[in-house]
């Protein structure tokens, strides 16, 4: 009980520098369900929700993928409905703070149509690659170490 976010669970992503946080998309709640880990039993304990449109969050509405960076520290979750990929800081207690939401069509972003899956360049984070099923597509960023904002880089299509 107390638990929210998880209803058409799609995704689960685990902090690898440390383990101690779960991640887990909720396609029909539109949202992003954060839980602790206990590195001593493996039990989670719930944390947190972020939804879409709720305390200024976006980029979450239809929520298909979800990756955490190398270094820990940012989370990507890519939204089908919004064609878009939303962005937050992670904190040391695996609690998330929302940074930023890129969304095709805006801002000269390309590729997101549909966006389905996210992935972040596993050795030194500086990447981060969206698909988007409806764009036919393969969308990349760069990433700020710093801060986890992403750039848009370039669209890859099909044909």
């Amino acid at each position: 009980g107390g638990v929210e976010g998880l209803g058409g669970a799609r995704g689960v992503a685990v902090s690898p520098t440390d383990g101690a946080s779960v991640y887990v998309i909720g396609r029909d709640d539109d949202a992003l369900a954060a839980f602790t880990r206990s590195a001593a039993t493996g039990k989670l304990t719930y944390l947190e929700v972020h939804r879409n449109g709720v305390a200024g969050v976006e980029g979450l509405d239809g929520v298909r993928g979800v990756a955490v960076s190398p270094d820990g520290a940012s989370v990507y979750v890519a939204g089908l409905s919004d064609d878009a990929v939303a962005v937050f800081a992670r904190g040391g207690d695996g609690a998330l703070a929302y940074v930023e939401v890129h969304r095709d069509g805006v801002g000269g972003v390309e590729g997101l149509g549909g966006a389905r899956g996210v992935a972040v360049s596993p050795t030194d984070g500086a990447s981060v690659y969206v698909i988007g099923r409806d764009d036919d597509a393969l969308a990349a960023f760069t990433r700020s170490a710093a801060t986890g904002k992403l750039t848009y880089l370039e669209v890859h299509r099909n044909g």
